[in-house]
């Protein structure tokens, strides 16, 4: 936040590993510059032969601890380029609906969005086409039982939802908007943002200059450029007197006064005081902060778990986080013992015991003792 943004990618990383099955995990992997997946165990399950696969990231779906496995699970379907064109094949690299989509998305609720004859469009895990949203230009996955969708409204693009039989629910009128998520999704009308309920009438009038999802009731909200959260009657339960905050997890939010960082409660309490000069969110009961220019792990009291030290610090998981030192990154355990030296250019966390890293431009995945399951490669 005054929170520096740590290079480290996580993000990207752990949206690139795509959970197919409930019961089986697969790795994203390249291969003189072709695409494949392993498993957790290193054996090569789909033999890399495609241009691309699809790392499901994108702000207009929530992104939380776990959003990574619910916003992949594909239906047994996995998206992939060849060529310019993309497609789905299953769990074992077999072509199931074949490459002719310029643009499509993963699977959520069912269905997959794709670009078909110019026209967003959703299709069954069969690739058979469900609905086709007359002159929509773009859009993204259902949420909720509603979908986003974009079309050009005299000369400029605008925004609204329709429902899986096909009806545009909400029409195309707002500038920008987000899926929904706890009954309500964001909408931004000229540079106001305010929330809309199914049936697109305004919950929260258009009053913020940005806002953030509901999770458990609770939203970011910036106005007047001051950050707090609001409640789903739109007042405000942590008052608008920060620069910066971020959602809460585990209870905590993470928020700045713009120069020092601490953590409230739900109610705007201060648990933690304002004395960091970095801060992320607790994950597994730790959360990084820096103090000065190092980094370490607190525990919800504000004491020390692991003392600053690292050049940089990510969220902990599966017990592990990642950590930089030198210009390298590694991992520590909530002890604090350096358990994966420190000697990769980039790493993410680990999801399913596995972590993917990088050396030089080759990427590969360890397991939580540090040892290659997948030698890096391109």
């Amino acid at each position: 936040m005054a929170m520096r943004n740590i290079f480290i990618a996580s993000v990207l990383l752990l949206s690139g590993i795509l959970e197919i099955l409930a019961a089986e995990t697969l790795f994203p992997v390249q291969k003189e510059g072709q695409w494949g997946f392993i498993d957790k165990s290193g054996k090569v399950v789909v033999t890399p032969q495609f241009d691309e696969v699809w790392r499901p990231f994108n702000p207009l779906m929530p992104i939380g601890p776990k959003d990574h496995v619910l916003r992949t699970l594909t239906s047994g379907r996995i998206l992939v380029r060849k060529g310019t064109m993309w497609g789905y094949v299953d769990s074992v690299g077999r072509w199931v609906i074949a490459p002719r989509f310029s643009h499509a998305t993963h699977f959520h609720d069912g269905l997959a969005g794709a670009m078909l004859d110019g026209r967003w469009s959703f299709i069954d895990p069969q690739g058979n086409l469900i609905l086709s949203i007359r002159g929509a230009q773009g859009g993204y996955l259902f949420s909720e039982g509603l979908a986003p969708f974009a079309r050009s409204v005299a000369g400029k693009m605008k925004w609204g939802f329709v429902n899986k039989k096909g009806r545009e629910v909400i029409g195309a009128r707002f500038d920008e908007v987000r899926s929904f998520h706890e009954g309500l999704a964001a909408a931004r009308e000229g540079d106001k943002w305010g929330y809309v309920g199914p049936l697109g009438q305004w919950a929260i009038a258009a009053q913020f200059q940005d806002v953030g999802y509901f999770f458990d009731g609770l939203a970011r909200a910036v106005k007047d450029e001051k950050a707090g959260f609001i409640g789903r009657d739109g007042k405000w339960v942590v008052a608008p007197q920060y620069a910066q905050v971020q959602r809460f997890a585990e209870g905590l939010a993470a928020v700045s006064n713009g120069k020092l960082c601490g953590f409230v409660d739900a109610k705007g309490v201060i648990q933690v005081p304002l004395k960091f000069n970095d801060a992320r969110s607790f994950r597994e009961g730790l959360a990084a902060v820096a103090m000065g220019q190092r980094y370490g792990f607190i525990n919800k009291d504000g004491t020390w778990a692991v003392k600053a030290s690292f050049e940089s610090a990510g969220d902990f998981s599966e017990g592990l986080a990642v950590v930089g030192k030198d210009g390298r990154f590694g991992f520590v355990d909530k002890t604090g013992q350096l358990v994966i030296p420190c000697h990769f250019d980039e790493a993410g966390p680990f999801t399913s015991g596995l972590a993917e890293v990088r050396i030089d431009e080759k990427r590969g995945y360890i397991n939580a003792k540090g040892e290659y399951i997948w030698a890096p490669t391109d």
